[in-house]
């Protein structure tokens, strides 16, 4: 039967940039900066951490999908 659902995941918001505190997913050195930001640690660090957000993410969308067929 069809049915309409709204799942809110909050994690890649840029304000979880300075608020998810677990190890990073993503290995700083390896990010690509774009050319207007500094290569700097910082800005790696936060590249990283965003990429991280995502693949976190991604794990929460596969567990809602697997969880909706289950239903």
């Amino acid at each position: 039967m069809p049915f309409f659902s709204v799942f809110n995941i909050g994690i890649t918001h840029e304000s979880q940039l300075w608020k998810q505190t677990g190890a990073l997913t993503v290995d700083p050195k390896t990010v690509p900066v774009p050319p207007y930001l500094q290569d700097t640690e910082l800005a790696r660090n936060n590249i990283a951490r965003h990429y991280s957000n995502v693949e976190l993410m991604d794990i929460d969308v596969g567990k809602l999908i697997q969880q909706l067929k289950d239903d």
